[in-house]
């Protein structure tokens, strides 16, 4: 049997942002993307965790450098 899927091939990447540490609390939502990108075959470029994330912060550590691998990920696949 085949699977017919509009997501076939597409590039398709997971951005969390959490306001807990990563550990304990990304798992069941990557568990999840996995699943998806292999039931839709869609081609996973990578899963980003961005933890201890608050809308109070004004200033945040995460810098030009991890958007940019970002970028670089899908340019790449």
């Amino acid at each position: 049997m085949e699977i017919q899927s509009f997501m076939k091939g597409k590039k398709i990447g997971l951005l969390v942002s959490c306001q807990g540490p990563e550990e304990n609390n990304t798992e069941l939502i990557k568990a999840q993307f996995d699943k998806f990108c292999e039931s839709s075959l869609a081609q996973c470029f990578g899963k980003y965790i961005f933890p201890l994330c608050s809308p109070e912060r004004t200033n945040s550590f995460h810098s030009y450098d991890s958007f940019q691998k970002i970028i670089n990920d899908f340019l790449n696949i």
